[in-house]
């Protein structure tokens, strides 16, 4: 098959590797050097690579779809059945691989061979392939010197997670080093443990695993805030309407909260503040967005809407689905 697909004009075999998935097309660059370079000058492009260290396994994986699935993925992870079955070829480095999932479109590797392998693999995907951007899922206590390689230096998306739940000097160095950062997800903000960087300030989107203090919120600077468990009282969140009504921040666009299971007393929500019962004019009824990979639509059919003094229009409204409320701000620029 090889030597067919080597003999065909340079269109046509593009347009074959374009239909043929990413996990074929990595397993077809094995076959030889000059098939490798034949795939490398199509150029397909992916989205960002998915880079995850964590305690159980680590992970590398990319996809060229928007999407939760990835099409392409290489699986580091401690097993006592496995045994060698074969090896792959990155550049110089030969690495084992225990066993080949089709239809997870995996290689599964022996986890001791992760940080060894981990650079050499993205130089050779991002070679390969049309692909220049990264995100990084890695644990507190798991950073190591790897992570801060220059090819990390466009990493768009961050995740940070700990069992201990504090973050260390280690981390914030972690994030002043990825000027390109996008979004930020971090597991605790305690106002008096976890003060965030100078440069994770400026970052546009933050998701926060936990968060006890509801005052930082509109004064962080970014431009979406997700926080999925909070203790947040409805009282707190009258207070935060109001404070945005008060302020002027043009750059602020979206606060979801989490564990919202049911509608919230929204008598007491907006109390003291005037609102508008959406009308089906002055907005869209659905509020779309793009994450790294997938897009994002929320409908704001039976939200409440609010208009700001200098004719910044917001809406507030309980996404019964996702079981959150959304804050979401319409227009900077009336």
């Amino acid at each position: 098959m090889g030597v067919k697909l080597l003999s065909l004009p340079r269109v046509v075999f593009a347009q074959v590797l374009r239909e043929m998935q990413l996990f074929e097309v990595f397993e077809l660059s094995q076959v030889s050097k000059n098939m490798y370079t034949r795939i490398k000058r199509v150029r397909r492009k992916l989205k960002p690579i998915t880079v995850s260290h964590g305690y159980s396994r680590s992970e590398i994986s990319a996809t060229e779809s928007p999407g939760c699935n990835f099409d392409l993925n290489f699986r580091f992870e401690q097993r006592m059945d496995s045994v060698f079955i074969r090896k792959l070829h990155i550049r110089d480095l030969k690495f084992e691989v225990s066993e080949k999932i089709e239809s997870r479109k995996a290689f599964l590797c022996f986890e001791d061979q992760f940080l060894t392998v981990m650079i050499p693999l993205l130089k050779h995907l991002m070679d390969l392939f049309n692909m220049k951007y990264t995100t990084l899922l890695v644990n507190y206590d798991r950073i190591a010197d790897d992570f801060f390689h220059p090819i990390f230096d466009k990493c768009v998306e961050l995740n940070t997670f700990s069992l201990s739940g504090v973050p260390d000097q280690c981390l914030y160095r972690l994030m002043e080093s990825k000027p390109m950062l996008k979004a930020l997800n971090i597991g605790d903000l305690f106002e008096y443990r976890f003060k965030l960087p100078l440069t994770a300030r400026t970052i546009p989107r933050i998701l926060i695993e936990f968060a006890y203090s509801v005052c930082p919120v509109f004064v962080m600077n970014q431009e979406m805030i997700t926080i999925l468990h909070h203790d947040y009282e409805v009282e707190s969140l009258n207070w935060l309407l109001k404070f945005w009504l008060s302020e002027r921040n043009t750059k602020f666009q979206k606060l979801t909260l989490g564990c919202f299971w049911t509608p919230p007393n929204f008598d007491v929500l907006l109390k003291g503040v005037k609102y508008m019962e959406w009308d089906g004019k002055g907005r869209p009824r659905y509020y779309e967005y793009q994450e790294t990979y997938f897009p994002i639509k929320i409908d704001c059919k039976n939200g409440f809407d609010l208009r700001r003094d200098d004719g910044v229009l917001a809406t507030i409204a309980h996404d019964k689905d996702r079981k959150m409320l959304h804050f979401i701000v319409w227009n900077q620029n009336p």
